[in-house]
This record gives structure tokens, sequence and C-alpha cells, in this order.
């Protein structure tokens, strides 16, 4: 039987160990989390969306929350490039947006989600004071105590800040978790 030196068995082992790890991370880059501080002004973003379009307009958008410290996470964004986007139109609530309660997010490659959709139209909602205090119906609990809270929250930015056809923000995502803080300006 005839023996090979050490060096010629490793090599042919390392190369299928890189060719698996390609096929498993794939070529694309991965899967990435992106998560930052959104500002308006210097100041935190008390609230709103933070959305990541395609910057080529086709496939799904991903989106996360704005907390009140300004900080957001959006977790499963594919490597690539996006646009960034952000709204906090719907934190003025039903009543003041005049919309009923919906408002739709960016819509990219002919699809959107309505944000707040099945929100129900609180100008019927009686005053405490009162004495008959009625919530419409599908809307239990504290939910007028969370859409005053998000109104408290609600800060007006630029509308061109809202959609992927009018935002100036783009980033390219890697795959694992990166920092992307998005200062928005007045305009």
């Amino acid at each position: 039987m005839k023996s090979f030196p050490l060096s010629r068995q490793i090599v042919p082992a390392a190369a299928l160990f890189v060719a698996i790890v390609f096929t498993l991370v794939g070529c694309s880059g991965g899967v990435g989390t992106v998560s930052g501080k959104v500002t308006f002004k210097d100041a935190p973003l008390k609230g709103g969306n933070v959305t990541f379009a395609p910057a080529s307009g086709q496939g799904p958008s991903f989106t996360g929350p704005i907390n009140e410290d300004g900080t957001y996470s959006v977790t499963g964004v594919p490597a690539g490039e996006y646009k960034v986007c952000v709204e906090t139109e719907h934190l003025k609530g039903p009543a003041a947006s005049g919309t009923g309660g919906k408002s739709t997010p960016p819509s990219v490659g002919g699809s959107s989600v309505a944000v707040g959709a099945g929100v129900p139209d609180l100008s019927k909602v009686k005053d405490k004071s009162a004495g008959k205090n009625e919530m419409p119906e599908g809307y239990a609990g504290d939910g007028l105590a969370k859409i005053k809270d998000n109104a408290k929250r609600y800060v007006k930015i630029p509308g061109d800040y809202a959609t992927p056809a009018t935002s100036d923000i783009s980033v390219k995502v890697t795959g694992g978790s990166q920092t992307f803080d998005i200062p928005l300006k007045a305009k």
C-alpha cells in the first residue's frame, strides 16, 4: 500500500470544508441584523418604524420599531443594498391622522402591509367622565392608553423619509450584526 504525505490528505479535506461553508452561508453574504439609533435634529426619535426596502425595488422589505430612546433593531435582513425609510405618522392615532387608524408602510414590489390595519375608529369612544367609556368591539384593555402614549411619542418628520422612492438614506447590509445610525435632518 502506498502512503501519501499528510499534507496531500489535508488539502482535499480543507477544500471540501471550504466548499461546504460557502454552500451553507451562500455567496450572497448571509443574513444580518441591523441596529442603531434614529435621531431627528440631533435628538432621539421616540417612536416610529424603520424599514429596509431593497434598492432594486424587488423583494420583501424588513421593518422594526423605534424604541423610546431612539434605538431600533431589524433582524433577518439578507445581505444587499437597501433604501432606509423612517415613518412616525402611525403614532398620531386614528382620530388625529384622519385615516381611520390605517397607514401604509412603503410599497415595494407591488405589495405593502397596512400598519395599524384593523384599528377601530376611536372617534366613537365616549369620555370616561361621562360614566360610559365604550371601547369599539375588538379593542380591549388599555388600548386607549396605548394610543394616547403613542401620540405623546409622535414627532413630525419630513415625509421624504417614509418611502423608498423619496428617502435619500441607503445602506449595504452584510451578514451578521452591524450598527447603522440614522440621523434625520429637517428639509
